[in-house]
């Protein structure tokens, strides 16, 4: 039995043989409960589709038991038992929860390892954390026939191994996530989805998790919405709740050094054209720096996740595999900024931080900082549609003694538009990997189903 969080208060798990039928179980279940006071009690009697412990067991090429595992009473209790000392022992040897090796291990019960084999238990190292939750969906608006109710589980299955693969490549000498899928018939749901999210990743996990059940068209389909809710064991007392605000965004010198990211983009300046700086020593406007910054910003508030774009930042291998004169621009950074050209371990350039200080002061194009972040600002709310600074936050700050001006990038609530050069027409652009394009027609409206806008909650 699980305490939750959300629409239920207890969820009870109950493995019932399959002599009996369920109206039989849910009987003898409100009979046992008819002196407590229960209220809403909702059932689902279902078959597992798919469960973790089996993914491993299969991965661990350990062949089932090719005779009947009879799981008693006393072998539950001795596995328990186990459980319960072994999580004893290393709390008092590791109250920190860390990944030392675990320092007591006695042999397993008997029984058990034959049930590890045949998928029905799977050890989990005892420093594994993260916040365990379930899925239910809303009941189909008509009832689904054999072939249907086939093709929701297939669609379903689906998304839980891709997401499981996806955060599992993420870190691979953690603990991947824990998915396990069942489907049936009951007042509760007839579709559940049992999982632990990794540590400290909780709500980008779940996040992931459910826009991904809501893109595989059961919305469509069936009227089918994905709803979570956390079951709140004692694991949940290590979980520290982070929200992603716009003030949550740290950059720092080893970050600008690095490369671009879905969430990260790196611009050299705001309005200077830099190559004929670096060429001729001008200090030229560029509007094409200034619609790079504009897209780059409406990409991120079309985004999943929002991100940063940091002005101030030259990436010096992309740029010197556009010019041709790119030994000039390596003497000018080695000349004007100590640039040390010394490729990493990929055989790549590090960016320079150039900071905005090219941009203003005497004989530049603007004339003071305050000046520079007040055209940063006018700019972006003229050519993106609504305007987005709700969403933002831009500070500047000192990296390496110079100023880089960071914009902060939350996901919007609505879908931003640009009006950039060469169209007179606002533009809805999206963030690709490390680029930016912009989307239209059908490409754009598969992108907006598939991401639906978050929404800002009534109670925070």
């Amino acid at each position: 039995m699980y305490e939750t969080l959300g629409e239920f208060d207890l969820l009870l798990r109950l493995w019932v043989p399959r002599k009996y039928i369920m109206p039989e179980v849910e009987l003898l279940i409100r009979d046992c409960l008819a002196g407590t006071s229960l209220w809403n009690v909702n059932y689902l009697q279902c078959e597992m589709v798919s469960h973790f412990a089996q993914r491993r067991a299969s991965n661990a090429k350990v062949s089932a038991s090719p005779t009947p595992i009879d799981v008693t009473n006393e072998l539950i209790g001795s596995i328990n038992a186990y459980n319960d000392a072994q999580v004893a022992e290393y709390r008092a040897h590791n109250p920190l929860g860390d990944r030392a090796i675990d320092p007591y291990e006695p042999d397993r019960p008997d029984g058990a390892d034959a049930l590890i084999a045949a998928g029905m238990l799977a050890p989990v190292p005892l420093w594994t954390k993260g916040v365990r939750f379930y899925i239910t969906f809303d009941h189909p608006r008509r009832a689904l026939s054999p072939a249907q109710v086939a093709d929701v589980e297939k669609r379903i299955e689906a998304k839980c191994e891709e997401v499981r693969r996806r955060w599992a490549r993420r870190d691979p000498n953690g603990v991947e996530p824990q998915i396990s899928f069942y489907s049936g018939t009951g007042t509760m749901t007839d579709f559940l989805v049992l999982s632990r999210a990794p540590y400290g990743h909780f709500h980008a996990f779940v996040r992931d998790f459910v826009l991904g059940l809501w893109s595989i068209g059961l919305g469509d389909l069936h009227q089918m919405r994905p709803y979570s809710q956390v079951l709140a064991d004692e694991m949940f007392s290590d979980f520290h709740e982070h929200r992603p605000t716009v003030e949550s965004t740290n950059i720092d010198s080893e970050v600008l050094l690095g490369g671009e990211s879905e969430t990260r983009e790196f611009k050299a300046s705001f309005a200077l054209d830099v190559r004929r700086v670096w060429r001729d020593g001008v200090y030229d406007k560029s509007p094409i720096m200034t619609d790079n910054v504009i897209k780059a910003v409406c990409g991120l508030l079309n985004s999943r996740d929002g991100g940063v774009v940091a002005i101030g930042v030259l990436e010096v291998e992309r740029e010197t595999q556009k010019v041709k004169d790119a030994a000039k621009l390596l003497e000018w950074a080695k000349a004007e900024f100590a640039y040390d050209a010394v490729r990493d371990e990929k055989g790549q350039l590090p960016n320079l931080v150039l900071g905005v200080q090219l941009e203003y002061g005497p004989g530049r194009i603007y004339s003071d900082l305050d000046k520079y972040l007040s055209a940063i600002r006018d700019s972006l709310k003229a050519k993106i549609e609504p305007s987005p600074w709700s969403w933002l936050r831009m500070v500047a700050r000192s990296i390496s003694g110079r100023d880089v001006v960071v914009i902060s990038v939350r996901p919007a609530e609505t879908w931003c538009y640009a009006t950039v050069a060469k169209s007179d027409q606002p533009q809805f652009f999206v963030r690709e990997a490390a680029s930016t394009r912009a989307y239209h027609g059908l490409e754009a409206d598969l992108y907006k189903h598939a991401n639906p806008r978050p929404t800002r909650s009534a109670a925070n």
